[in-house]
């Protein structure tokens, strides 16, 4: 009989997350987050984390003895997954979990790319005055940037503000970062920060701005993650390319 196989499962990560018969709440209490492997939920902002590839004969070993316990510890549900029955490959035995990969607005646009746009609001001070300056830089950068006749360019004026991503919708988050690079590499930033001096009243965390070295690895950080996101939205990505991408990604 002829069996094709399924190479991935195109999806959201709630829907993943149903389809892997995983936990969909994402809070402390959860004991496991991710449902690709068996990392806990205090080890999740860990980036050098390695846990064991989540299983699909290890998790229906537990369904068949009903062992709840031994799933809760796993964040997964009671059930019999139907997708045990779908041929997924022979390259590994990971089965619909390695079938339902991380998509660019759940895990990218509104997780990794939100929460740089939070640690920098962090380190600038959530209420400084600092802060509140920036955002007027970031607003009259972004003014000048935006060009309404260009679809293809990332939307760049957002008068909300620009210290943090809770006021952008996903596929805003880019343009939010574009604007960001632009103001960390004017005169008018290190003004706003004090660079070389002693701001008054800024704690240890928020002085890092204030450090040259310090903006250099924001500079870095930002336009590697924008040039990431350009690179992933290409129609087509060569093999060798994917393949060296995890050397790449994983410093």
């Amino acid at each position: 009989m002829f069996q094709p196989y399924v190479p991935f499962i195109i999806g959201d990560t709630e829907g993943h997350d149903r389809l892997c018969g995983h936990y969909t709440a994402r809070f402390s209490a959860v004991k496991q987050l991710c449902r690709v492997c068996e990392c806990p939920t205090y080890f999740s902002g860990y980036s050098k984390s390695k846990f064991a590839h989540r299983l699909p004969k290890d998790i229906n070993k537990l369904v068949e003895r009903g062992h709840l316990d031994g799933l809760k510890s796993l964040s997964q549900n009671y059930l019999k997954n139907g997708f045990d029955s779908v041929r997924f490959g022979l390259h590994n035995k990971r089965g619909i979990f390695g079938a339902c990969p991380g998509e660019m607005l759940h895990l990218i646009s509104l997780g990794w790319f939100k929460y740089l746009l939070d640690a920098f609001a962090s380190q600038a001070g959530s209420t400084s005055v600092a802060l509140k300056h920036y955002d007027r830089l970031c607003a009259t950068l972004g003014r000048r940037l935006s060009r309404q006749s260009d679809r293809d360019l990332p939307r760049t004026n957002f008068p909300k503000g620009f210290s943090s991503g809770s006021n952008l919708m996903g596929h805003e988050i880019a343009g939010c970062l574009l604007v960001k690079l632009f103001a960390l590499h004017t005169t008018s930033f290190r003004v706003i920060f004090k660079v070389g001096k002693k701001r008054k009243g800024a704690t240890p965390e928020e002085q890092r701005l204030s450090n040259e070295l310090h903006i250099q690895d924001w500079i870095l950080v930002v336009s590697s993650l924008l040039q990431w996101h350009q690179w992933m939205k290409q129609p087509t990505i060569a093999k060798e390319q994917v393949k060296n991408s995890h050397l790449a990604h994983s410093g």
